[in-house]
């Protein structure tokens, strides 16, 4: 705590300039918002397809609010695909192991009540911006663009 304090207030390159983190000021959403043209199963495997392919180790699909009450027919449309790539958590843990609460990343597929399929990821620059680290603002920065690009790849 101390530390991000510190950098809180002034951050020095290696070479000893002073630069201003690239995700201080964030002018993004939140979360990407993705329609999808398929139904829900179909969209969840083909994110899992699109994740191997990144690279991406897939764990077991959940429901959005499992754990949290008793499961009902629209627990069923809100589905987390969870994965994860190893090259870029050791990258992100040798920085800064706190960030392994933001691991594995995930992917959530909802399905509404006319069947409107969406996907939403969120935006990990914001949350890494807190701890106030360059090397891990540029890791978040190349960690969402794969995986906006691995969305992109599962809905064509």
């Amino acid at each position: 705590d101390v530390v991000s304090f510190i950098r809180s207030h002034q951050k020095i390159s290696n070479n000893g300039q002073v630069f201003k983190s690239i995700v201080k000021n964030i002018y993004e959403p939140l979360v990407f918002t993705y329609e999808s043209p398929y139904g829900l199963e179909e969209t969840v495997n083909k994110i899992r397809e699109s994740a191997k392919a990144y690279n991406f180790r897939v764990y077991a699909n959940r429901a959005l609010l499992k754990g949290l009450g008793a499961l009902d027919a629209d627990d069923k449309k809100q589905i987390v695909v969870r994965v994860c790539n190893f090259s870029n958590m050791q990258i992100f843990l040798k920085l800064e192991p706190r960030l392994g609460v933001m691991l594995p990343c995930r992917v959530t597929v909802m399905e509404d009540e006319q069947g409107k399929v969406s996907i939403v990821l969120e935006n990990y620059k914001h949350a890494v911006a807190r701890f106030n680290n360059e090397q891990i603002s540029q890791s978040a920065v190349a960690l969402i663009e794969e995986m906006e690009e691995m969305i992109q790849e599962a809905l064509w």
